[in-house]
């Protein structure tokens, strides 16, 4: 039955949503109702970041505000703000600052594995897997100046700070034991022999990756291009 003062297939305007009345044909009745519709159940469903994206968050954030301010002078508050983060998330992830900044050091190192592993999947042979590799380092070394310079004032720091020795320590054994197995698959990969156990090997690439980078840092010119490769591909094919 039609409202008050409507016809049958006319229309009832109620504020700012339509229902249609049924539309009558010859002998039969088509509803064509549209329920009332609540306009934020339109709005896509807010999805939360996986715990994943959030610690990867935290450790942008933290790259951030200690490579501007420096490790003692940047702080979880800072880190909070520059990631738009509540300390809850960053504690969620990270128990206290030290274990951020080590963390944050420690995967730079894993990062440099995963390029390393990544540039001798698409080698020829031995030497230009060694290049490859040598090359990939070379660009980390530049573009991760950020890093670097965390590492060396996180080692001044640990001298002094007993806890965060034995913290640094602790990360740069699992980080060197990571290297040294990719060291192994590699070798494997390749078909050939280290020149030194793999366990030797990794804390000398860590070590002139480092120093070149420092170097880099100071004097461009002072590190050029192939010098990373005219030091790893001779002595490993030696």
């Amino acid at each position: 039955m039609a409202g008050p003062g409507l016809r049958r297939g006319e229309q009832w305007n109620s504020g700012p949503t339509t229902i249609r009345r049924p539309q009558w044909r010859e002998g039969t009745a088509v509803d064509t109702c549209e329920s009332p519709v609540d306009p934020s159940s339109e709005r896509p469903a807010r999805r939360r970041p996986t715990r994943a994206q959030t610690r990867q968050k935290v450790l942008d954030a933290a790259l951030e505000v200690f490579g501007e301010q420096g490790i003692q002078g940047g702080s979880l508050d800072a880190v909070a703000e520059a990631g738009r983060l509540s300390k809850g998330a960053i504690y969620s992830n990270f128990t206290s600052k030290t274990e951020l900044v080590v963390t944050l050091v420690q995967e730079n190192v894993l990062n440099r594995v995963g390029l390393g592993l990544e540039a001798v999947s698409h080698a020829r042979d031995p030497r230009d897997a060694l290049t490859l590799l040598s090359e990939a380092m070379t660009r980390a070394l530049k573009d991760d100046q950020v890093r670097h310079r965390l590492v060396a004032e996180l080692y001044c720091l640990a001298h002094r700070d007993p806890q965060l020795a034995e913290a640094l320590k602790a990360s740069r054994i699992r980080a060197r034991a990571r290297g040294a197995e990719s060291l192994r698959q590699g070798a494997e990969f390749l078909g050939i022999t280290l020149p030194m156990p793999a366990e030797h090997l990794i804390v000398v690439l860590i070590a002139l990756h480092n120093g070149l980078a420092m170097e880099w840092g100071i004097d461009h010119d002072a590190v050029p291009d192939h010098l990373f490769a005219s030091v790893v591909v001779p002595t490993i094919l030696r």
